[in-house]
């Protein structure tokens, strides 16, 4: 989609434009294997980046086998980049810049070693860079794990679950149009969740309340008037947000929410309020963010045992770490 959207502006220039005439750069988590990044490259050939015709059309089986040497065309067109250290480069000219605009009032000092923490929604990676004559040598082999953004949503799937006392949802899978209500459940924990935990990530709230309507089977997100674009709006410190749950949730498990809050400090249940679930501070941030933040901080300290000098600068980057929350912790 990304290819032919550039490739339909580049057409109406003066000199139209075609896939080959471009170098493409693709960034990778650092943690992945050879044959991820190899699978990569093949979805850049099947997505026509680098021919007009013809070339590799699918993936490479997985086996055991050693990989073979691709078939690729015009290989020197296409360059894969860890993402940590395309941040790295990014962050170090973006220093520069400020340095170079407002010397006093610059952040920090251009640092000659830094290590780069790329939390984004699914992986952690990090890499550890020091400046030696004028290039940039990588300490460590890049590391991480899978604590990204996405995990905390996992973890509030896990206390779903444990207060319906429905492992994996499969019940309520199971009970009507499976379609459907893996649909609701992707909208709960993947839509309306998230912007609940943007919230508290910047710190707006101290409490999460779930709305779970009775009135509406359907839920409309609404997109204000006065732009094209959808826009999540930061609200001034709160005492709760409200998360809209499809009516065909409640319906199913509204005995168990009842029944399953009671056991559960830190989490209450209110039938009177729109059907809301209220979870507190404590809970947010032991059971929800607590073993993600563990998770980074004991990746991040091994990255660092792992090299001779811990570096005085730490780059916290990626959708994750613009988190406040995480940048606090």
């Amino acid at each position: 989609y990304l290819k032919d959207q550039l490739i339909d502006h580049h057409s109406r220039s003066v000199t139209p434009l075609k896939t080959t005439d471009f170098d493409w750069v693709i960034t990778v988590p650092a943690i992945w294997d050879a044959r991820g990044k190899r699978m990569m490259r093949e979805a850049a050939y099947m997505a026509g980046l680098l021919t007009e015709s013809g070339g590799i059309s699918e993936f490479t089986p997985i086996s055991s086998s050693p990989l073979q040497v691709p078939d690729e065309v015009n290989p020197e067109k296409l360059s894969l980049a860890l993402e940590p250290e395309a941040a790295a480069l990014y962050s170090q000219e973006t220093v520069a810049e400020q340095i170079k605009r407002q010397p006093l009032a610059a952040a920090i000092t251009h640092p000659t070693e830094y290590m780069v923490i790329d939390a984004g929604g699914g992986t952690i990676d990090i890499t550890a860079h020091v400046e030696v004559d004028g290039g940039i040598v990588v300490q460590n082999v890049p590391s991480g794990n899978a604590w990204g953004g996405t995990q905390v949503n996992e973890e509030f799937s896990k206390l779903l679950q444990e207060i319906v006392g429905d492992p994996g949802f499969k019940k309520f899978i199971a009970s009507g149009d499976s379609t459907k209500n893996q649909a609701a459940l992707i909208k709960i924990l993947y839509d309306e969740f998230e912007e609940q935990k943007i919230f508290f990530g910047y710190g707006k709230t101290e409490e999460m309340a779930i709305e779970i309507p009775k009135k509406t089977e359907e839920m409309a997100i609404e997109i204000p008037k006065k732009t094209e674009e959808k826009a999540i709006e930061i609200p001034k410190k709160t005492e709760e947000i409200g998360i809209e749950i499809p009516k065909i949730f409640v319906k199913y498990y509204e005995k168990a929410l009842v029944e399953g809050v009671k056991k559960m400090n830190g989490v209450d249940y209110d039938e009177d309020i729109n059907d809301t679930l209220y979870i507190d501070k404590s809970v947010i941030e032991s059971k929800l963010f607590g073993p993600v933040i563990q998770g980074i901080i004991s990746c991040t300290l091994s990255a660092i045992e792992k090299i001779d000098n811990c570096p005085s600068t730490f780059y916290l980057v990626g959708a994750f770490g613009g988190c406040k929350y995480v940048h606090e912790q």
